[in-house]
């Protein structure tokens, strides 16, 4: 209309209906506040309420470590003659850990451990992983390959291979340190009641010192 100003408004909206455009946006905005649960309980709960509600579940998660005192570490025959006992109808490739330490470092929460395994309590998605610590003891020069499974059971009767990593070494007669360690880590589906548990193929050669080589789960969702 003539004498009339526009400004900055969507879609040129004139001026002399600032109080019309203002009203409008007040109302939309009461509208969509009505239609937002948010909005409301935000202002009846304090912040505080709502992150205790949020970590009031336990996390479900186990942490083991090794442990250098642990007989079953150092003596392989032994420990194979015990698990074809326990075991004799499951297969799988290397040698099973089973002197897991329960121990300051170690932190367990709705997971059990039997066996060497870790039982678990709830079905979900975890995060499972492993890491072996290997120190070599002889055959200086020799080409070794070195490898760590991680293994599921279920009600199938052998166990389910969920991980598998490998490395080449060859130690040095000149080396200052003979070590080696292998880290594995992965997300999968577990149902109650599965077990879990970590193989490798050299267990003489494995050092079981808890900062170096641990073994656990947790769950993700």
């Amino acid at each position: 209309m003539e004498g009339e100003t526009f400004s900055q408004y969507p879609s040129g909206l004139n001026t002399s209906n600032r109080h019309l455009f203002g009203e409008s946006l007040g109302a939309t905005k009461a509208v969509t506040d009505s239609l937002n649960p948010l909005s409301e309980v935000s202002e009846v709960l304090p912040v505080s309420v709502a992150e205790k509600q949020v970590y009031a579940s336990p996390m479900i998660a186990a942490h083991l470590t090794g442990n250098n005192k642990n007989d079953e570490t150092t003596n392989t025959e032994t420990t194979l003659r015990r698990m074809l006992q326990v075991f004799p109808h499951r297969s799988y490739k290397g040698q099973k850990i089973t002197g897991w330490s329960n121990n300051t470092l170690s932190d367990m929460n709705s997971i059990k451990v039997q066996n060497g395994e870790l039982v678990i309590a709830k079905s979900g998605f975890y995060y499972i992983y492993a890491q072996t610590y290997f120190r070599n003891t002889d055959d200086e020069g020799k080409v070794k390959q070195l490898v760590q499974h991680i293994y599921k059971i279920t009600s199938y009767r052998d166990p389910l291979e969920l991980m598998k990593n490998v490395k080449t070494t060859c130690w040095s007669k000149s080396a200052e340190y003979g070590l080696h360690s292998i880290y594995q880590g992965g997300v999968f589906k577990l149902n109650e009641n599965d077990r879990l548990f970590v193989t490798v193929s050299h267990r003489n050669m494995l050092d079981m010192d808890e900062k170096a080589t641990f073994f656990g789960a947790f769950l993700v969702f």
